[in-house]
């Protein structure tokens, strides 16, 4: 059986290797953050988590430069090759960050994308992307989309 907690990690370390500038990790985890951190230091970037759970952020504070956020209210800001969009949110709820996001990086990897393909609004929340490769060979999903 194939670890449910790890089927974004090929999608992950594809786009992460594939893009440049810093990474932003919406969400944080025992696979992504040490990765991620791993691959922005080694380009001399940086990894920056939000994260609405204490609990697991205070856990990365050694990876990455954490910000505890309430997702109700976070606004993205900046600029980022790579946006990892694996949050405490309801996985079908995620989409809705995806255009406003888009409009902040490169990339975005979404994981558990299987969920949220099954939102009413998925099509219309991807259809500005250039490129878009889904990792589906377990589940959950991922999804790469190129912005």
């Amino acid at each position: 059986m194939f670890d449910p907690y790890a089927t974004h990690l090929e999608a992950l370390v594809n786009a992460a290797l594939e893009t440049k500038g810093n990474i932003l990790e919406l969400g944080c985890g025992n696979y992504s953050t040490p990765i991620l951190s791993a691959v922005a230091r080694h380009r001399g970037d940086n990894l920056f988590v939000k994260s609405s759970s204490p609990e697991w952020a205070l856990q990365f504070t050694d990876f990455a430069d954490v910000e505890l956020v309430d997702w109700g209210s976070w606004v993205p800001s900046g600029r980022y090759g790579m946006i990892f969009l694996d949050n405490e949110q309801l996985t079908f709820h995620r989409i809705q960050w995806l255009p406003e996001l888009a409009k902040h990086c490169d990339t975005i990897v979404m994981h558990d994308s299987d969920a949220a393909m099954q939102h009413a609004h998925y099509p219309e929340m991807i259809s500005g992307f250039k490129k878009i490769v889904t990792y589906n060979k377990h589940r959950p999903w991922t999804v790469v989309m190129t912005c």
